[in-house]
């Protein structure tokens, strides 16, 4: 029952009574989720089992099940919010999720998802965002659709920036987002010391001297056809630079024979 009071506002104490009330459910409703079954799990169980529903999330859309994870109950987010693993898989074409993902990745390695989004000039603050973390990613997935010469000199800008200086970069691939082939973006003379694993789908793929490919242990060109051919003499010298490689898949490569010369490849590795 509200009681009486005559030098207050009959509907601010109500207001009041309100509030006091919603605060005590808050407090029951949190009481009751400390003690269901799910709360019991140890929060590395629990961290495990977040990792493998944010690993089965679709990189196009947004990262909604890992958000949610952050709004069951104060011990799921504390568990969510202390596992910066389960931040570090990031796509650019939500903007406004990179502030938060990147704050709560903390300072673990980033796997970033690039799409056909981010050719829009609109999205330069996002880049800037991401760039300014480039010293912990390990992982760049761009997919590329450019449409006319302008949109691909967006994306060789993108493509230079991202790799102008990645230390710990690891894995790169570039992939078109349709079937048609689209021309590779120039591969720029980065700071790619850690480099291992690269993988193009494009056509008109003739950099076979680009530093890029130094250090490779996996490398993967696909669907390369088109205007340009590298000699037999082009493709071997640039395999020979890698006496890591372990993995190489090489598919509609334009090749052309120089001379009646047959050269072979030898690899203790692939």
């Amino acid at each position: 029952m509200v009681q009486n009071h005559p030098l207050q506002d009959p509907i601010g104490v109500i207001d009041q009574e309100i509030l006091k009330l919603n605060e005590s459910i808050r407090r029951l409703r949190s009481e009751r989720n400390d003690i269901v079954p799910i709360s019991q799990l140890p929060p590395e169980l629990l961290a495990r089992i977040f990792q493998f529903v944010a690993d089965d999330e679709n990189r196009e859309s947004k990262p909604l099940e890992r958000i949610n994870f952050s709004h069951v109950s104060h011990h799921w987010r504390d568990v969510a919010l202390g596992n910066p693993t389960l931040w570090r898989v990031i796509s650019l074409g939500f903007p406004d999720c990179l502030p938060d993902m990147l704050q709560r990745s903390k300072m673990a390695d980033l796997i970033l998802y690039a799409g056909p989004s981010l050719e829009s000039p609109k999205y330069t603050q996002t880049i800037q965002l991401a760039l300014s973390h480039m010293e912990r990613v390990c992982e760049i997935n761009i997919c590329l659709s450019p449409n006319g010469s302008e949109a691909l000199d967006r994306m060789n800008e993108l493509l230079g920036h991202f790799l102008k200086s990645a230390p710990r970069l690891r894995a790169l691939s570039i992939t078109p987002s349709n079937s048609s082939l689209i021309p590779l973006p120039s591969l720029p003379p980065s700071s790619t010391p850690c480099l291992r694993q690269l993988v193009l789908m494009c056509r008109d793929f003739s950099d076979w001297d680009s530093k890029i490919l130094t250090g490779l242990t996996y490398l993967k060109i696909h669907n390369i056809s088109g205007r340009h051919s590298s000699s037999t003499r082009q493709v071997l010298d640039a395999l020979r630079r890698l006496p890591a490689l372990s993995y190489l898949d090489l598919s509609y490569v334009s090749v052309t024979q120089v001379g009646n010369t047959v050269e072979y490849l030898i690899t203790h590795r692939l």
